[in-house]
């Protein structure tokens, strides 16, 4: 509520809370008897009168509060009470949707089969992903690029393993025919060059989810990075750690690093001890 009061009926009068873009359209004056909210919506009769007048029903409602939520609802909605709505659309005991909010720890599932169980199947039972399904395909469409985005950067990232390995194989080619005059076999290097890969994404992966947690930690606490949208129901960017996406990306990690080492690996397994000693 950015003017006036958040209320819809007091006293038995109804009043109305308009969005702050009808507001500016219309000029509306807030919490003043003279200028009241003129309501018109055509009745529900199937033939069409001859006097314009009476094939509407027309009522008054006082405006005294103005609430900023976001565009899309500031320049479509006015906030009245259920009766008065019900008689303004000659729609009496009727209603097109019913909200309902769950105590917190509540079985959304549970509660919905109870609903459904005393409305029948005539009514839809929706919970609130099915009534944003449009928004939830969309975020989750985002994730994925994302995930595919920090894949192809990890990619990338794993170059540095693959080089430092290969060099590494390079350097030590004749420390390898040792190994191998002593017995050593060319499963044996290969093991010992995998485990070097591995030890460097574990070490990678581990402090990067780390310094990843603890960016969001401070997100959360602090609220740092703004959305800078004096209307916006959030001021910041909203976070929410979620241990499965946490384990994907630490995942993902290892396993891109690991091929990255296979080749370099290889490598180490086939030097021959004749070139070398």
């Amino acid at each position: 509520i950015v003017r006036g009061h958040g209320i819809l009926q007091r006293d038995s009068k109804n009043y109305a809370i308009v969005g702050v873009g009808i507001q500016y359209h219309l000029g509306v004056v807030v919490d003043d008897a003279f200028f009241p909210l003129q309501m018109i919506f055509p009745k529900r009769t199937k033939g069409i009168s001859a006097v314009p007048e009476t094939s509407f029903n027309q009522m008054l409602i006082m405006p005294v509060g103005v609430f900023a939520l976001e565009k899309q609802y500031d320049e479509q909605y006015v906030f009245v009470p259920l009766a008065f709505a019900q008689e303004l659309l000659s729609a009496q005991g009727r209603v097109s949707s019913l909200e309902i909010k769950l105590r917190p720890g509540a079985d959304v599932e549970e509660v919905r089969e109870s609903i459904m169980a005393v409305v029948g199947k005539d009514c839809k039972v929706l919970n609130r992903d099915e009534q944003n399904q449009v928004q939830l395909k969309v975020l989750k469409t985002e994730k994925l690029i994302a995930y595919f985005i920090l894949t192809v950067i990890i990619l990338i990232a794993s170059l540095n393993i693959f080089l430092c390995l290969t060099m590494l194989v390079i350097e030590k080619k004749y420390d390898i025919a040792i190994i191998k005059s002593y017995g050593g076999d060319a499963k044996f290097i290969f093991r010992i060059f995998m485990y070097e890969g591995f030890i460097m994404s574990l070490l990678g992966g581990f402090f990067g989810v780390i310094l990843g947690l603890a960016v969001c930690f401070v997100q959360i606490k602090y609220q740092l990075a703004r959305l800078g949208a004096e209307t916006a129901i959030l001021d910041a960017y909203p976070i929410k750690i979620e241990v499965f996406d946490v384990l994907i990306a630490f995942i993902t990690i290892l396993v891109i690093t690991l091929l990255a080492s296979i080749i370099p690996a290889v490598k180490a397994s086939r030097v021959h001890i004749k070139d070398y000693l």
